[in-house]
């Protein structure tokens, strides 16, 4: 995994036309292939839509015996921490150590909202529209 990277819930809505080459994660989230916040931002205002990066970032830690382990609970856990009216999420960094044959990662993440308007609606409002 690369920081930073940008993931996408299941069911996000992107303005007609955009598409994004994503790798499915599991069934809640696909990270963004070759696409930051910058430029992921600037793609959806020439659209009329927005990308709200809203809140402060927030942090979780996890072990696991190997870095790619730990790694990948760390991210999952940061996920599913997300409150679902959020439907993407950017990872700021990730950050591991070992520790007596145990590895450790550090992962921030930054909660964001693509939309339509100015207007923020949950995910399930985005659904019934």
């Amino acid at each position: 995994m690369i920081a930073p990277s940008i993931y996408l819930r299941d069911g996000c809505i992107l303005p007609p036309g955009m598409t994004l080459p994503q790798t499915r994660l599991n069934a809640a989230w696909s990270r963004v292939e070759t696409v930051g916040s910058h430029e992921l931002g600037i793609a959806m205002l020439a659209r009329g839509w927005h990308c709200a990066w809203l809140g402060r970032a927030f942090s979780c830690v996890r072990v696991g015996r190997t870095v790619e382990a730990a790694s990948a609970s760390a991210l999952q856990s940061g996920l599913d921490a997300l409150p679902e009216r959020f439907n993407a999420a950017e990872v700021e960094f990730l950050r591991t150590s070992t520790y007596g044959g145990l590895s450790v990662a550090k992962i921030v993440l930054r909660s964001c909202h693509l939309h339509k308007g100015d207007a923020l609606h949950s995910v399930r409002e985005e659904k019934r529209r």
